[in-house]
This record gives C-alpha cells, sequence and structure tokens, in this order.
C-alpha cells in the first residue's frame, strides 16, 4: 500500500510552467522564442519509453523502464524507474537510475527505443531501490542525495551538445533537489501522472487531454506534448502535438493552460491523426508558429474571466454506475496515465485502450495505490477486458471499470451494486 501522497511526487516538467503559474495568458511563453538546431535529437513517444526493454554491455536482459521522473526545475529528465528482470533476482524491487548511466538506439527515425545500461552486475546489485508497492517521495532532497551519491563517478559520459545535466543528478556537483518537496514547483514529476491531465483555454474552459509526450532521449529532456480533443463515444476524435514551452501547469487547478480556443485547436489538428516525423523539427516550427499566432489574436480580444471549473471533476466515489448498462470490452492499452478528481481524492488511473472494433476509448479504472496493490501489470500493449458503464465527463466519453483483466489476472474495482471496493484504501 502506498504511504505517500500523489502530489508530492509530481513536479513541472517545463522550466516556465514554475517561473509563469501565476501570469496571464498574455505574458506566458516563450512562444517566439528562435527555434534551437536538434541535431543530435533521438526523439520518441513516452508511452514507448515505458516498458522499454534494457540490456547491458552483454546484451543480457536485465529489465525495462517502468517509469521516468522529470527534474524539479525544468523539463529535463531526472531519473528513470527500472524494475530488473530474473537476471539479477531483483525482482520484487525498483531503482531510480540517473538518466545518464542509460544510451539508447532506435532501428528507425520513429521506432521504438533500445537502451542499454553501462554498469556491471554488482553496481546494479547493491544499488539504493524500493518496493515496487511502496514509492519514495523522490522530491524529498535526502532521498535524491542518497541516489545521486551513489551513482556519481558512475560510467560518466560526455553529454550531446545542446544538453544539459539536470539538477540534483550529481555530476554538476548538487546533491538532490533544493526545494521544498511541498512547493507548488513538486505539482508533477512522473510521466505516467501527467498522462491524462486536462488543458484548458484562458478562461478555464476544458479544451483537450494529455495523451502522450515526445522524449528527446539524447538530450534527456521533453519537446512535445500530445493533446486530444473533441469526438464522442471513442470515435471522431482529434489530435494535434504541440510543443512542450507553449503549456504552463495551474498547481491549484491541478490542470495545463493552453491559450487556444476550440476553434484554434481544431485548426492545429494532426491530419488524420498521423503523428509527424519525430526526429525533424518541422513539427515543432510549425507549433511554435501556431502557438504565437492563436497567443496574438486572443491578445488582441477583450479579457475574459477565468472560471471556476472545480466543481466539476470527476468523482470516482460519487459517479453514477448504472449496473443496467454494464458492457464488457476488449482491446490494447495505447497509454497509461491519471486524471485528478475532487479534492481530498485520490487521482483515477487513467487507460487509453484501442477497442477491438477500432474505437479509442478512455478509462477511468481505480486509485493508482489500488491499480498497484493487485499488480495487475498493466503497460502500453497490454492486452485488457474492461467490464464497465460507458458515460461522460464534460465533453469527454469515459468508460467506468467495474473489473479489468490482464493476461489472466482479474482486478475487481466494483461489487455487482456498482459500489467501489476501493474506498476503505488510503
Amino acid at each position: 500500500m502506498h504511504t505517500f501522497k500523489t502530489t508530492t511526487l509530481l513536479l513541472t516538467f517545463v522550466s516556465g510552467f514554475v517561473a509563469a503559474q501565476d501570469q496571464p495568458p498574455s505574458q506566458l511563453g516563450p512562444y517566439a522564442a528562435a527555434p534551437t538546431a536538434q541535431q543530435l535529437a533521438m526523439r520518441s513517444k513516452a508511452s514507448a519509453m515505458i516498458g522499454c526493454a534494457i540490456t547491458n554491455s552483454k546484451n543480457e536482459s536485465l529489465g525495462e523502464i517502468q517509469d521516468i521522473v522529470l527534474d524539479a526545475t525544468n523539463h529535463r529528465i531526472a531519473y528513470a524507474v527500472v524494475g530488473f528482470g530474473g537476471f539479477l533476482g531483483m525482482g520484487e524491487k525498483y531503482f531510480a537510475l540517473p538518466w545518464r548511466l542509460f544510451e539508447f538506439a532506435q532501428r528507425g527515425s520513429d521506432s521504438t527505443p533500445h537502451a542499454t545500461l553501462g554498469l556491471d552486475r554488482e553496481a546494479l546489485k547493491a544499488a539504493p531501490g524500493f518496493d515496487k508497492s511502496n514509492w519514495p517521495d523522490m522530491a524529498n532532497p535526502a532521498w535524491a542525495g542518497k541516489v545521486d551519491e551513489y551513482y556519481v563517478g558512475r560510467n560518466e559520459r560526455e553529454l550531446p551538445k545542446g544538453a544539459e545535466e539536470p539538477k540534483g543528478s550529481a555530476k554538476d556537483g548538487t546533491r538532490g533537489v533544493s526545494q521544498d518537496p511541498s512547493s507548488p514547483a513538486f505539482s508533477h514529476r512522473r510521466l505516467s501522472q501527467i498522462i491524462g491531465t486536462h488543458v484548458v483555454d484562458a478562461a478555464h474552459n476544458r479544451t483537450a487531454d494529455v495523451e502522450d509526450l515526445v522524449v528527446d532521449t539524447q538530450a534527456g529532456k521533453i519537446d512535445g506534448v500530445l493533446l486530444s480533443f473533441g469526438g464522442t463515444l471513442g470515435m471522431g476524435e482529434s489530435i494535434t502535438l504541440v510543443p512542450v514551452e507553449s503549456l504552463t501547469f495551474d498547481t491549484k487547478k491541478r490542470v495545463y493552460v493552453l491559450p487556444v480556443d476550440e476553434t484554434q485547436l481544431a485548426g492545429m489538428a494532426l491530419k488524420d491523426g498521423v503523428w509527424p516525423t519525430l526526429n525533424d523539427d518541422a513539427w515543432l516550427h510549425t507549433g511554435r508558429a501556431a502557438c504565437l499566432a492563436a497567443r496574438k489574436a486572443n491578445d488582441a480580444k477583450p479579457a475574459v474571466a477565468v472560471i471556476d471549473a472545480s466543481a466539476r471533476r470527476h468523482n470516482a466515489r460519487t459517479a453514477v454506475y448504472d449496473t443496467g448498462l454494464v458492457e464488457t470490452m476488449s482491446g490494447t492499452v495505447t497509454t497509461i496515465g491519471s486524471v485528478a478528481t475532487e479534492e481530498g481524492h485520490p487521482e483515477v488511473l487513467r487507460l487509453r485502450v484501442r477497442l477491438t472494433d477500432g474505437r479509442d476509448m478512455v478509462v477511468h479504472a481505480a486509485p493508482a495505490t489500488f491499480q498497484a496493490q493487485r499488480e495487475l501489470g498493466l503497460r502500453p500493449g497490454s492486452k485488457v477486458e474492461i467490464t464497465g458503464v460507458p458515460t461522460k465527463t464534460g465533453w469527454r466519453s469515459v468508460v467506468l471499470a467495474g473489473e479489468l483483466k490482464v493476461d489472466g489476472k482479474v482486478a475487481k474495482l466494483r461489487d455487482d451494486k456498482g459500489t467501489p471496493t476501493w474506498l476503505d484504501t488510503k
């Protein structure tokens, strides 16, 4: 059972997010910043990084990446959380390893990457780990310092041109994170808890959701964010890919702000939902130009009042689960994330699933703590059977899950009356 609070694990993943949290949308940026060359960029979807295979220099399988942890002060990656396999006999623990210890390779320009870890077996066996059902507070300077101290000097290599060492990862001489873990800077941290976050316009009307992120594996940073919007019952949905600096995070409301209205967002949609070539900077230049044009257009309009949409948040405990509408559907998990609920309630596990009938459905399952306890082993690519009730939260069509089946494992999330079975879970 988790003993930490989710909010302390999360942190802002763009330096501008922290600095601009209290600024009006007209001052957010830098939209107009000149694009920088990404000659060494080797980009991948975040959903492809979760579950990325890891080997050592002898091509022996070590395990896979379970999650990615971002630095406290900017959008650079500090750690990869790894679950080692049977090769080391360490499968019951997770380990947070500094990103600099990995080298990544791709067969094609946008293919799933493969990670090589440049540490010997004995170094891994002695590494500080943690129980996979009890994650530490990675924003705690004492914890970060312990991890950084162990890895300092191991497998040091030159950073790619233009890259910066994340603060707190030891090579720059620091030890851990200097900010207070309770500060707003730690409102977002793990990539799996960024996917699913709501996106609002300048007036805080909900316009989109975060569906995936673009990771530059060479430079160890986030370059872009994939947003979904529109559609109904899993059909007719649109997606767009925007540069990461175009978003700011509102720590109080737990949403990202993109000062782009629905019409402008629709004009930025990817044609037929097809991703661009990620290693080509064209999509970054196009996204920056579109966001700049939207910003200039909105600056010319009268100021809008910010609405308080917090009362309309989904509450998994009180959501109407009509047992007369229960249906069973099957598909493949494409992304795993979470969605914020009402104040004081745990975040809800959020799955995007490509159903066998071709629809893409968003599934709200259970608090992340509950999912972890059940050891379902969910990851992108998992085949899943969902028994639940289709409904809507705002404009978003979702399925409230009552039961999940993954690889023969079953998690009963609601009883026969539709009451959540995690009500006593802390």
